[in-house]
């Protein structure tokens, strides 16, 4: 299950140029590289790569930096590809494996894997519903996000101990959770059981809280993935 990581430490201290600023990168939405060496100040020069003709969005952009936060600088193309798809297999497996969870790993890897269904969508909304299917895992603990400007939940995760959750991106720390989502004033972390996310489960409250409805024959991918890591202990 778990992918194959190449030791690229040689290619980085081969390849790559440190950079005394911070410089961008832009990617479209398969991860092919767009543009590349963009100083982070100039906001014409990326907005150019990153929107089309018409102003839409052509996919993402994201600094050029190793592990240690050192900035870098690339030649060519083929170079900062190989970069980028080295890098985003090594996320991959930190959001999706995890030796003590191997039925969560399964799942995680295998929505990252699909064609037919966006796995993003599942935590736009449909996070209850996917949480509640997980549930049947045997997993009945959860956190949910509360946000004081909207007034209401807009997220939960499987929580599986006090620093390890789960949603449909994988695994998550608590100080991730806490970045992400700006958890002390503006938005509150809160544990609770089953029957809170009944409440959020229910047609009404599903209805209002999704902005990108996933149609009955995604769910049923989603379900079909779901039950075969039954089998995965």
């Amino acid at each position: 299950m778990k992918m194959k990581i190449k030791k690229f430490t040689d290619f980085i201290l081969e390849n790559f140029e440190n950079s005394d600023k911070p410089l961008l990168f832009v990617f479209d939405h398969n991860n092919k590289i767009l543009a590349f060496n963009i100083p982070d100040d100039n906001k014409e020069l990326l907005n150019k790569y990153l929107y089309d003709e018409h102003g839409k969005n052509v996919g993402g952009y994201g600094l050029q930096y190793l592990d240690d936060k050192q900035y870098i600088k690339f030649d060519s193309l083929e170079d900062i590809q190989k970069w980028n798809d080295e890098r985003e297999i090594k996320y991959l497996n930190k959001k999706t494996q995890n030796k003590q969870y191997q039925d969560l790993s399964y799942i995680a890897y295998e929505l990252r894997k699909l064609k037919s269904v966006n796995y993003q969508h599942i935590n736009r909304g449909s996070c209850f519903k996917f949480a509640k299917i997980i549930s049947k895992l045997g997993y009945d603990n959860f956190t949910f996000i509360f946000s004081n400007e909207e007034h209401e939940v807009v997220h939960v995760y499987i929580k599986l101990n006090n620093n390890l959750y789960f949603d449909a991106y994988g695994f998550h720390n608590k100080s991730d959770i806490k970045s992400e989502y700006e958890i002390g004033d503006e938005n509150i972390m809160y544990d609770a059981d089953i029957k809170e996310l009944d409440h959020y489960c229910s047609i009404d409250t599903y209805s209002s809280l999704t902005t990108i409805p996933l149609s009955n024959e995604e769910w049923n991918v989603i379900k079909n993935i779901i039950n075969k890591a039954k089998n995965i202990k």
